[in-house]
């Protein structure tokens, strides 16, 4: 039977601590009130250092302490003066203030259901309780995959209102782009699996499970997201897709909030 690890990226799993403990010290200097503690926070960030930090070099584990944090404070800053950025359309940052809120790391299980990174739990916001997942996106200048569904996902949260949604909803909403944004997915994937197929993808796991240390039998992890994929994705179809893929994401996220902006029931 095949071993499968569920964990996203080292990179990510860094990132991901390391906004949660920026994003709730500044809470807290922002003088939010905060359910979470950051320095068991750091503990967590800590921890996964150590154990997932020899998968990258000294630069790239700088480098994804510096993405967590620029990450924490653009979601800060939107919590302090614009909730709108986060989704929160309808509070004010007085509102936002009135609630506890509470910082959870959740992108480490692979397993949750949910492509969200981190969740923000607000104990009252009005009369309710709410829960605000967030996917970050950080990236380095390498060739990404899009394998990941929190794309899609982000989009049906927004502006459908729901956790998922099939391709066919998604392009009755949005239209052309999202035509071409769902093909373009389609056709990543479709390369991956040539590229595991070939000569040179056989080799690449056979170098990951001994640099692994795993039996021959295992799979590679989060198999979309590796750069061998985005770079026989570059070399067999001549172009880079995550740009194309971006430019597609914001004229789908701008229609989004066009519509949102012209139907008075939407935004009461």
């Amino acid at each position: 039977m095949a071993t499968i690890l569920h964990q996203k990226g080292a990179n990510g799993l860094i990132a991901e601590y390391q906004c949660a403990v920026v994003l709730n010290d500044f809470l807290q200097q922002q003088m939010f009130q905060v359910a979470t503690d950051t320095a068991t926070l750091n503990a967590k960030l800590q921890a996964t250092i150590g154990r997932v930090g020899n998968e990258l070099t000294e630069f790239q584990v700088r480098r994804a302490l510096a993405q967590g944090q620029a990450l924490a404070e653009h979601i800060g800053n939107a919590l302090v003066y614009s909730p709108g950025d986060l989704g929160l359309v309808e509070f004010t940052p007085g509102i936002i203030r009135q609630s506890k809120i509470a910082v959870s790391p959740v992108g480490h299980d692979t397993n949750s259901g949910t492509s969200a990174d981190i969740n923000l739990f607000f104990e009252s916001l009005g009369r309710a309780e709410l829960n605000l997942p967030i996917s970050l996106k950080a990236y380095g200048p390498r060739d990404i995959s899009l394998g990941s569904k929190s794309a899609k996902a982000a989009l049906a949260r927004m502006f459908l209102g729901k956790p998922r949604v099939t391709d066919a909803a998604l392009i009755h909403y949005f239209g052309e782009p999202a035509i071409e944004f769902t093909t373009l997915l389609k056709d990543f994937k479709g390369s991956a699996k040539e590229f595991y197929n070939s000569p040179q993808g056989a080799e690449f796991v056979r170098a990951y499970q001994q640099r692994k240390g795993l039996p021959p039998t295992a799979k590679v992890n989060n198999p979309f997201r590796r750069k061998e994929v985005g770079d026989y994705f570059i070399s067999s179809r001549g172009y880079r897709p995550e740009h194309r893929f971006a430019q597609l994401y914001v004229q789908m996220f701008d229609y989004g909030i066009t519509t949102i902006a012209d139907d008075p029931v939407m935004v009461q």
